[in-house]
């Protein structure tokens, strides 16, 4: 795992035990739900997690997240996943005149800081995956959630500090199924996980405009990508983000 920042930044390593039973594991990836979250990283660490009942040690490369934006997955019944709604603001001319009438369009599947704790169980970190960081996450920190990736799925990663991090996780879990980290001016922007190249990290930025609509012509602006690349980690120009 790379990281960087223009500030020297310390990795931090902690470990917890696992004590009730068995651990079930992460959820299996086709369970058809869970979050899209965005927000800035704050703390990067390095978690073991360790089964009792076996001496079994999980490692988890754990990202503390200042939520900005978090919504629910959708799948259709084939199990293919529904692209979100785009939030958008659009000015319709209304006749000849300069006059417009303000068009809004709403992602219903938004959810607020409280819904997405509430859906974790009442804070960003579970109970028994790691009981100390909870005085460092939400609700003490309102709106600072913890997410977990494999440490070897994800260890190919740059992540630093106060860059701008877009994931999916494993069902309504904190575990992270896709991951995109812009890390900032000069910089890459970092994919990993399954198909996050033709996911919604790609589009959202890329439809968020405003757009004025003439109605007498008919015509209107749009934009529109297309990536034909379906391998896992790769590493894309922050143009193709902005």
């Amino acid at each position: 795992m790379t990281l960087y920042s223009s500030t020297p930044l310390t990795i931090v390593s902690s470990s917890s035990n696992w004590g009730r039973g068995n651990w079930q594991g992460i959820p299996l990836t086709n369970s058809r739900r869970g979050f899209e979250i965005e927000g800035t990283i704050v703390e990067v660490r390095n978690h073991s997690l360790n089964e009792l009942a076996n001496r079994k040690h999980h490692r988890f490369i754990a990202l503390v997240i200042d939520v900005t934006f978090s919504r629910l997955r959708r799948f259709e019944t084939s199990g293919i996943e529904i692209e979100p709604v785009i939030e958008s603001e659009q000015f319709i001319q209304r006749g000849y005149l300069h006059k417009f009438d303000r068009k809004t369009t709403q992602d219903p599947d938004k959810i607020p800081i409280l819904r997405l704790r509430e859906m974790l169980g009442g804070c960003a970190l579970p109970d028994g995956l790691y009981d100390a960081g909870k005085v460092k996450v939400d609700p003490q920190i309102p709106g600072r959630f913890e997410f977990w990736g494999e440490q070897a799925k994800f260890k190919q990663v740059e992540f630093s500090i106060n860059s701008i991090v877009r994931l999916k996780t494993i069902d309504y879990t904190i575990f992270i199924e896709t991951v995109a980290v812009k890390a900032g001016v000069g910089k890459t922007t970092t994919y990993a996980g399954e198909n996050v190249l033709e996911s919604w990290t790609d589009k959202i930025n890329n439809n968020q405009n405003r757009a004025i609509i003439n109605n007498n012509s008919g015509s209107s602006n749009s934009t529109s990508l297309n990536n034909n690349n379906n391998n896992n980690n790769k590493e894309v120009e922050d143009s193709e983000w902005n």
